[in-house]
């Protein structure tokens, strides 16, 4: 008998494939028990984009289709009388509570998807003239009806929503007519236990649906938002929020009253990302003592690593930063020695050629951060030994990316035995950027001490100048033999697929914001 594998097992693999965007469809006719762990993962956000910018309008129909089915009497009701076509088996008890299972609710593409009901069973319909000669007004009237239904069934059986997307058009269909979502029944409720906001283009949403969420909405720990243009709406629901959390930000300047209601909340703030430039002062930065993930995505002003010198982050786990300007790695290195070793991801990208003190910030992250775990800086031929000292003391590296902007061509050798001689077991992946010089005999050496390691380093190399047939023989020679110490990165087409093994973590993160890093062979732009 074929051992049965447990629910919860099922459960956490099932939910890992679908954070992978593994299409979980099929296995919904594998067994009941698969029935019952992949429906939940698949509602939790329907209408989520996610091929690229298409929305995907035959899944979104089948969505409705299953929502109409579970809406109350009265609702089916109210549809048939305003001429909405229903679904043939609108009356069959459905086998989940469907609604109950949707974590993320925005209105505007929930609108999307009624607008592609109505339009499709306008075109088919025997009753109903073509679409082409049907009146626009009639057909914005049946949308605005049936996103109105369905939005009340989510807000009265939504038990899991937490997420809210506010635009402009969130609750007003084409000509303009606006739903009043904050009057809607149990929208009260549903507001209570809003945990994570997400408004793009607040100077598109009218002041009064801030105003009427910061009356109910008071628990909301993380805000996703752009801060482009002052609303005292926004500015007066921030001040009402309990404790913020997490904060993602845009915008390309410091909107003062914005950052002034956050200070109230700086006790409890644990995560701050930042893109386009900085949308919160230093002097606010700072006392966020409680800081857990720092990730910069910007272009900041001068006298930030000055204030930021002197600031205290002592549980600081995540220090992500992409800079449009200068790094200024000597205060950087004052920030991790207050750490107080709890530092696990440390990424340093930046534009302008490398940066000084590179060595003062190696010495720094083996003295106060044993516990690393990723690892990208940049790194000079004369920084070998401290990098050497680093790998001896942060034995818990799984990958670390060594990168030189510098014009000139260096000396590699000492970089690859400090990787041979220290690198701990832990160390499985590592990327070498820049224009480096090796001979064949250091790779030689390199590769015979991977012969006792199980796995081996995987070693990228993403060179600006091509490496010599010597070496590539080597380190072929190697590959094949099976022990895949080599991942040949002379060209830049190979650098997207190396990366994403290694920093899986920036998947998470919006790939629109991001500026790419410049790598690979000179003239090619290959993006991170």
């Amino acid at each position: 008998m074929a051992a049965k594998l447990p629910q919860d097992c099922l459960r956490q693999i099932l939910a890992e494939c679908h954070v992978n965007d593994v299409p979980l469809y099929n296995y919904l006719f594998v067994n009941w028990s698969w029935c019952e762990c992949v429906t939940p993962l698949i509602w939790q956000k329907p209408f989520e984009r996610k091929d690229g910018t298409v929305f995907r309008e035959e899944k979104s129909f089948q969505f409705i289709r299953t929502l109409i089915t579970c809406l109350p009497d009265d609702s089916k009701e109210f549809l048939h009388e305003n001429d909405i076509q229903l679904p043939h088996n609108n009356r069959k008890i459905q086998t989940f509570d469907y609604p109950a299972f949707i974590q993320k609710l925005e209105p505007q593409r929930l609108r999307w998807a009624t607008r592609e009901w109505i339009d499709r069973l306008a075109q088919t319909s025997p009753t109903t003239t073509p679409i082409i000669d049907e009146n626009k007004q009639l057909l914005n009237r049946k949308n605005f009806i049936l996103l109105q239904e369905i939005l009340k069934l989510l807000i009265r059986r939504g038990k899991r929503l937490s997420k809210f997307v506010l635009s402009e058009t969130s609750t007003a269909y084409d000509d303009g007519v606006n739903i009043p979502f904050y009057l809607l029944p149990n929208a009260q409720t549903f507001m209570e236990q809003l945990r994570l906001l997400v408004c793009v283009f607040p100077h598109e949403v009218p002041d009064s649906t801030f105003y009427s969420l910061a009356q109910s909405a008071t628990n909301i720990e993380a805000f996703d938002i752009s801060v482009r243009d002052e609303s005292e709406g926004l500015i007066q629901l921030i001040r009402n929020q309990r404790g913020i959390k997490e904060l993602t930000l845009s915008g390309d300047r410091l909107n003062h009253k914005f950052d002034e209601a956050l200070k109230a909340h700086t006790p409890t703030i644990t995560h701050i990302e930042c893109f386009e430039t900085l949308s919160i002062s230093p002097d606010t930065l700072i006392q966020c003592r409680n800081l857990r993930v720092l990730n910069l995505y910007c272009k900041i002003p001068e006298n930030t690593f000055i204030i930021l010198g002197n600031a205290q982050f002592p549980f600081l786990t995540k220090l992500d930063i992409q800079l449009r300007n200068k790094l200024d790695l000597e205060r950087l290195s004052r920030i991790i020695q207050t750490t107080t070793g709890r530092m696990k991801v440390l990424k340093l990208h930046w534009d302008t050629f490398d940066p000084e003190n590179t060595y003062t910030l190696i010495k720094a992250i083996g003295d106060y951060c044993p516990r690393i775990v990723e690892l990208v800086i940049p790194i000079k031929s004369e920084d070998a030994s401290g990098l050497a000292f680093l790998l001896s003391k942060c034995c818990h590296i799984r990958s670390i990316m060594l990168i030189s902007k510098a014009d000139i061509v260096q000396d590699g050798e000492q970089l690859v035995i400090a990787i041979a001689d220290n690198a701990s077991a832990a160390l499985r992946s590592c990327i070498i950027c820049g224009r480096w010089n090796y001979t064949p005999e250091v790779w030689q050496t390199f590769c015979e001490r991977q012969q006792s390691n199980s796995p081996p380093i995987r070693i990228s190399l993403i060179d600006k100048i091509k490496l010599s047939p010597e070496i590539t023989k080597i380190l072929r020679d190697y590959t094949k033999s099976g022990r895949n110490i080599l991942s040949t990165v002379e060209t830049p087409q190979h650098v997207p697929s190396v990366l994403s093994d290694i920093f899986d973590s920036t998947r998470k993160l919006k790939v629109r914001k991001i500026r790419p890093l410049t790598i690979g062979t000179t003239g090619h732009n290959p993006t991170e």
